[in-house]
C-alpha cells in the first residue's frame, strides 16, 4: 500500500530520534519469509508494532484492538498501516455499541480470522500481540491463543501443504518512557505450524494450545522477565549502580546488558531461597546509598569521576553500594 510505503521511512526517522540505540541480534530471522504472523510481547502500547515493523523490509499488518478504529481519521490511519480490528468483549462495553450479542462479537472475529487468512494466502506478514493487552513492566502475561488458531487456521485452508510460521519476538526497553533510551529485540528461531497439523486434525483446541505454549516459550527465552515490582526495582538498582563493573567488555552491547539482567535476577531467587538475610541486606544497604545521592542531588555516575572533593562519595558507594551487592554480582558473573 503506498500511504504505509510512505510512512515507512518517516516512522524509522522518528525512531532513530527518539532512541538512542535500537538492537537486533538476529535481524535475518525478522525478514523471514511470509506468510508469517510475528507474536510479540506488549510493554508499549503503539510504539511495540512502529519499532518492529521498522525493522522488517516487507510490509506488516497489525490485528488491533477495534477502538483505536474510532472516528474518520483514525479509521484512515489504521486501513493505511494494514491493521485488522479484533473485536473484545471489554471494549465493546465501553461504546455506544455496548449491547452487541456474543453471537455478533463472534460473527465480527469471525471476520477479522477471515481478513488474517486471506493477508496469509498472499504471502503477507500479520503481527499479533497474544497477551491482548499492554502494560509496563517486566513480565509476560497470560497469552491468548488468537494467534496460533489464526496460524492454524491458515495452514488448514491449504491442508497444511503450504508453510506457515511464527516468530515470536521480545521486545526488550530499557527504560520506555524516556527520551533517546534503547531497545532490544530479540528474534526467535520461527514456529513451522506444519509440526501440529497431526494433532490439529485430531483436536483442534489442543493443537491451539499447545501451539501457544511454545510462543510463550521462546517469549521468555528472549525476555527480562521479573516475578514483582519489588524484584524489578532491586534489579534496575544493581544494574544503574554496578552496571559499568559487570559489563564484560567495555564495547557491551544491548544483548550484553540483557544476559545482565537475565542474570541479577536470578541471582535474587537464588538468594532467597538460599541466604534470604544477605539479600535483604543488599536492599537495604543499596537503597541507602540511592537515597542519600537523591538528598545530595547527585548520580551515581558522578562517582566515577577523578574530583578529589568527592572522594569521599566513593567511599559512601563503596560502603553502601558495593560491598553488600557482590553476592548479586558474582552471580551475573
Amino acid at each position: 500500500m503506498l500511504s504505509y510505503a510512505l510512512l515507512k521511512p518517516l516512522i524509522q526517522l522518528g525512531l532513530r530520534v527518539f532512541f538512542r540505540r535500537i538492537e537486533v541480534p538476529h535481524r535475518k530471522r525478522l525478514q523471514t519469509p511470509g506468510p508469517l504472523i510475528i507474536a510479540a510481547n506488549h510493554p508499549n502500547t503503539l510504539m511495540d508494532p512502529l519499532v518492529v515493523a521498522a525493522n522488517r523490509r516487507d510490509s506488516v499488518a497489525f490485528l488491533a484492538k477495534s477502538t483505536f478504529f474510532k472516528g474518520p481519521f483514525m479509521k484512515w490511519l489504521m486501513a493505511q498501516t494494514n491493521s485488522i480490528p479484533i473485536y473484545r468483549r471489554q471494549d465493546a462495553e465501553g461504546e455506544s455499541v455496548a449491547h452487541v450479542s456474543p453471537a455478533e462479537l463472534a460473527q465480527r472475529n469471525e471476520a477479522t480470522f477471515g481478513r488474517s487468512y486471506d493477508y496469509l494466502d498472499q504471502g503477507g506478514t500479520i503481527m499479533i500481540f497474544p497477551e491482548g493487552t499492554s502494560v509496563t513492566e517486566r513480565r509476560l502475561r497470560p497469552l491468548k491463543t488468537g494467534a496460533a488458531r489464526i496460524a492454524l487456521g491458515a495452514a488448514a485452508r491449504h491442508d497444511f501443504r503450504r508453510e506457515v510460521q511464527i516468530l515470536p519476538v521480545g521486545i526488550n526497553y530499557f527504560d520506555p518512557s524516556r527520551f533517546r533510551s534503547d531497545v532490544l529485540l530479540n528474534v526467535a528461531l520461527p514456529i513451522q505450524v506444519s509440526d501440529y497439523a497431526a494433532l490439529y486434525a485430531q483436536d483442534p483446541i489442543a493443537a491451539a494450545d499447545e501451539l501457544t505454549e511454545e510462543i510463550r516459550r521462546r517469549l521468555e527465552e528472549n525476555l527480562v522477565i521479573t516475578r514483582d515490582a519489588a524484584e524489578d526495582e532491586l534489579v534496575q538498582q544493581v544494574e544503574r549502580t554496578f552496571g559499568e563493573h559487570l559489563a564484560p567488555n567495555d564495547e557491551e552491547t544491548l544483548y550484553d546488558n540483557f544476559e545482565l539482567s537475565r542474570n541479577l535476577s536470578e541471582a535474587i531467587i537464588y538468594f532467597e531461597k538460599h541466604d534470604p538475610a544477605r539479600l535483604q541486606e543488599v536492599r537495604e544497604k543499596l537503597s541507602e546509598y540511592l537515597r542519600e545521592l537523591r538528598a545530595l542531588r547527585l548520580t551515581d555516575e558522578s562517582l566515577e569521576s577523578g574530583n578529589k572533593g568527592e572522594r569521599w562519595l566513593r567511599g559512601q558507594k563503596r560502603r553502601y553500594g558495593w560491598r553488600w551487592a557482590s553476592p548479586c554480582m558474582c552471580m551475573a558473573s
